[in-house]
């Protein structure tokens, strides 16, 4: 199983779009946003997605603690 990190810090509706494009497939998505009260992680939580609150100065303490295969920065 590939674990993917998607970093987002508003609405999360193309992380909304990507988890649902990929829905049945071996991947394990992580939610991270350096905002605290982004939507994106509501959303992560809606459908069972860890989802972590990062200050942008603890991102790389975060990344080098974590395993995965894959980062996500979703933009327009």
């Amino acid at each position: 199983m590939k674990k993917v990190i998607v970093f987002g810090s508003g609405n999360g509706s193309n992380f909304e779009a990507i988890i649902k494009y990929f829905a049945g497939k071996q991947i394990e998505f992580i939610c991270i946003s350096d905002k605290p009260n982004a939507y994106i992680l509501e959303r992560a939580k809606k459908f069972g997605i860890k989802s972590f609150y990062v200050p942008f100065y603890e991102t790389y303490n975060f990344l080098t603690n974590y395993t995965y295969d894959l980062i996500v920065l979703p933009v327009i």
